[in-house]
């Protein structure tokens, strides 16, 4: 155990703490972890496989805070302070987390867009049952449900247990709101054109509507059917004709803008993702327009 902790002092609790900072947090942290430890094993035993150590100490520091990759200076104010307490609010701080998190999955799974696959629906069905599987007191940076349907935007590998759920949801909500905005009629024929398994495979529903949508949106044209013709294509193709990949960036983020106005997007979050999105478009625009133009990026969705 003092192993695991030592190792968590040389990850985490680096100068600019003094060494004798580092050694009073490192021991705050061991008499933390054998408090957690008696009550993991219900004070059957004060010793635990190292493996086990490793993830009741991973919860502490996840639940507190402490993160390798942050400035350990940071961590000064948790000198000589009752690491019992402070584990106690962060618990509450996570319990509000999770509550906040099962409701938005339950208004997600409420108001599905009018097309789904698989993945997505077995990524909920999975998440679903994360509320109750979710050890907040012990295993609290660890996430026990499955997540397989790919976002447009990932969330970051940084975040652990209920954030990184709770950061997925919201992305997800984002996604599922954007696709809401069109009808079956519409969404259908774009997304076999996109990928005719599209319910089987694990393919993001959210990219192709966004693309088309945008690139309506740039020609003045109504996203209503998202259908992108052979002569619309060709207004795109003459558009980013002689654009630098920055000036296409910068073309696709004010499409972006036009399209969350004629959709009436209102969540600045929501705006930031659809533009981030469009703005991933430019490297393969940049390069689809010199090889063959631009059939593989804005779809013909009706033939």
């Amino acid at each position: 155990m003092d192993e695991i902790i030592a190792r968590a002092g040389q990850q985490g609790i680096e100068p600019p703490l003094s060494p004798e900072e580092q050694l009073l947090l490192q021991q705050q942290l061991l008499s933390l972890l054998a408090r957690q430890t008696a009550h993991y094993t219900a004070g059957d035993s004060s010793s635990v496989p190292v493996e086990t150590a490793e993830r009741l100490l991973r919860s502490i520091c996840f639940t507190l805070h402490i993160h390798p990759e942050s400035d350990s200076g940071e961590y000064r104010t948790l000198l000589g302070q009752d690491m019992g307490v402070l584990l106690a609010r962060g618990i509450e701080q996570l319990q509000q987390k999770l509550e906040d998190g099962q409701a938005l999955w339950t208004a997600l799974v409420t108001h599905l867009p009018p097309v789904t696959n698989i993945a997505l629906r077995d990524t909920l069905g999975s998440i679903g049952t994360f509320w109750g599987r979710y050890d907040i007191r012990f295993l609290a940076q660890e996430i026990p449900c499955d997540i397989d349907y790919q976002l447009a935007r990932p969330v970051p590998e940084t975040l652990q247990g209920v954030d990184y759920v709770n950061r997925y949801l919201q992305h997800l909500a984002i996604e599922s709101d954007f696709l809401c905005r069109f009808r079956k009629e519409a969404l259908v024929p774009l997304l076999r054109a996109y990928c005719p398994d599209y319910n089987g495979l694990l393919i993001n529903l959210y990219e192709p509507a966004a693309a088309n949508a945008v690139g309506l949106a740039l020609l003045g044209e109504s996203p209503e059917m998202l259908d992108i013709a052979p002569e619309v294509r060709g207004e795109l193709e003459e558009l980013f004709a002689h654009q630098t990949k920055q000036e296409i960036r910068e073309t696709l983020a004010a499409g972006a803008r036009q399209l969350a106005d004629m959709l009436a997007i209102q969540s600045p979050m929501a705006r930031e993702y659809l533009r981030g999105c469009a703005e991933d478009l430019a490297p393969r625009i940049a390069t689809a327009r010199d090889h063959g133009g631009l059939s593989g990026i804005f779809l013909s969705a009706r033939k």
